[in-house]
This record gives structure tokens, C-alpha cells and sequence, in this order.
């Protein structure tokens, strides 16, 4: 097997699923962001529903913690 796919392969094995974060939605939003940073480890690089994301940023104004917030308003 080449040493990319070995790699690649490993690289997958880290990411966590963002399937398995557990939330307490009665903390306050600071809270709750450190809480999934915690459990998800690279909050730019993560698996949900099997599939690999990669989260990038664009220079629209709209920084990553206000959307993520958003985010995670939305999900209550």
C-alpha cells in the first residue's frame, strides 16, 4: 500500500465524529464552544456521518466564532 494511503488512512483514525459530542445546551455558548473544542479536538478538521470536513475561511467579514454560534443556536 503507498505511504500516502497509509497516511491518509491514519489521518481518518484521529478525526473524531461529531456524532459522538455530547452538549450540555443549559451551559452558556462560551461554555458550550469550549466544551465541543474539547471533545472534537480540531474543530477544522472533523468527521460527520462518515464523511471528512474541512473547514475553511473566507474574508467576508463573518468571523468563525459568530458562526459557529449561530450554529450552535441553531441547534436548539
Amino acid at each position: 500500500m503507498p505511504r500516502t494511503l497509509i497516511s491518509q488512512q491514519n489521518d481518518i483514525a484521529e478525526l473524531v465524529d461529531i456524532d459522538t459530542v455530547q452538549m450540555d445546551i443549559d451551559l452558556p455558548i462560551e461554555e458550550r464552544i469550549k466544551q465541543y473544542v474539547e471533545q472534537v479536538k480540531n474543530p477544522y478538521r472533523f468527521l460527520a456521518g462518515g464523511l471528512i470536513v474541512n473547514i475553511e475561511h473566507l474574508n467576508n467579514g463573518l468571523t468563525l466564532e459568530s458562526a459557529f454560534s449561530s450554529y450552535l443556536n441553531d441547534l436548539m
